[in-house]
């Protein structure tokens, strides 16, 4: 083989990095701040998680400052060393759950989005009765699909932004502009949408931080009562204000975190997500409108077993890829399919799924 044809076989490899070449995550289209080389994602407006991260290290420093050393000395050591641990796990699970790919969805490729488009055309082609726009192109109606999870039929939604029928359970956070595999929230507080994969930190983060809150208010008060039994109360307060203002901060956080927690947990024990909650989707809590969960476990021990307990889904993603320019501009470009009303009283197309409760996130 000469060197000319070497140097036109390296030129065409679709692998090796050239000037037309970019990773994908710097071509992402989504509202994300991607960083070392796709390997963290984290929404791009990040302010609240910073004053999250603040408040956390604040009111431990001082506790550390003000209670620490006359725990020790007075009390025990392995309190305080109990804290520090409890603060490493906090801010581990809060890192995982900000910093992580929280189940987002890849946009259709050019391929995908035209098999989709020409279904459509066909369909309205053969069908003129159900042809609600005008015959221009890009002016045409998107039809929903049929999936049945665990004998239950449920509706797949097309996303106009991501150009795909996004599967069960997700839904286009309009913060982050992506889809999410089993969308539960965007959290400001965390700097990240919750999903199917980061969903079990985010609720580790609210039991831990809830925990060493506590912790954290109970020995300060502890401190304080046992300055004043040789002083005032009014004295031992003076004598220690950093405790004083770690307790104000604990005190009126906990409530909030509490409620989430306890939230949380009832979400969990009903495979629930905050999205389909708000919606009043399942039963059998009272007045859920569409009928038993075909996405629970069977028991309450099963789901929140499943749920913190189970494998860490894999991410879909591959931002560490090389994509052409052109392509990129090709799949998250306009469509020419423009947005209408989705008929979701009649499917085109109806596919039989049997998810068994262990495999139902994979829909």
């Amino acid at each position: 083989m000469t060197s000319e044809a070497i140097g036109r076989r390296s030129s065409e490899d679709p692998i090796a990095p050239s000037q037309t070449l970019k990773r994908a995550w710097q071509e992402w289209p989504g509202n994300n701040a991607i960083c070392c080389n796709g390997r963290i994602i984290i929404a791009k407006k990040y302010y609240v998680l910073l004053l999250t991260i603040f408040l956390i290290l604040a009111t431990a420093t001082l506790f550390f400052i003000f209670d620490a050393p006359y725990i020790i000395s007075e009390i025990n050591i392995v309190l305080p060393i109990l804290a520090g641990l409890l603060l490493i796990f906090v801010v581990s699970a809060l890192l995982h759950a900000s910093l992580m790919d929280p189940g987002i969805l890849p946009r259709a490729t050019p391929d995908e989005y035209n098999y989709w488009y020409q279904i459509e055309k066909a369909a309205l082609a053969n069908e003129p009765d159900r042809r609600r726009f005008s015959t221009n192109l890009g002016q045409m109606q998107i039809t929903s699909r049929v999936v049945r999870v665990n004998g239950k039929e449920l509706n797949l939604k097309w996303c106009y932004t991501c150009k795909m029928y996004r599967p069960p359970r997700a839904s286009h956070c309009s913060l982050c502009n992506n889809c999410i595999d089993q969308f539960d929230h965007h959290c400001p507080w965390i700097g990240n949408c919750v999903g199917k994969r980061n969903y079990r930190y985010f609720y580790v983060f609210l039991v831990s931080v809830t925990v060493l809150t506590a912790y954290i208010m109970t020995l300060g008060i502890i401190h304080v009562l046992l300055l004043s039994q040789t002083d005032s109360l009014l004295g031992a307060m003076r004598t220690t204000p950093g405790t004083c203002i770690e307790i104000i901060i604990c005190f009126f956080s906990i409530w909030s975190i509490i409620g989430l927690s306890g939230y949380h947990t009832h979400l969990i024990c009903f495979a629930i997500t905050t999205n389909e909650d708000i919606k009043a989707s399942w039963a059998p809590v009272t007045n859920r409108k569409d009928g038993p969960n075909p996405f629970s476990r069977g028991s309450c021990c099963a789901n929140f077993c499943g749920t913190v307990c189970g494998p860490r889904y894999p991410s879909v993603l591959k931002l560490q890829d090389f994509v052409e320019e052109a392509t990129t501009e090709t799949v998250y470009g306009s469509a020419p399919i423009s947005r209408g009303s989705a008929s979701v009283g009649s499917p085109t197309n109806l596919d039989e799924v049997a998810v068994s409760p262990q495999e139902e996130q994979q829909e």
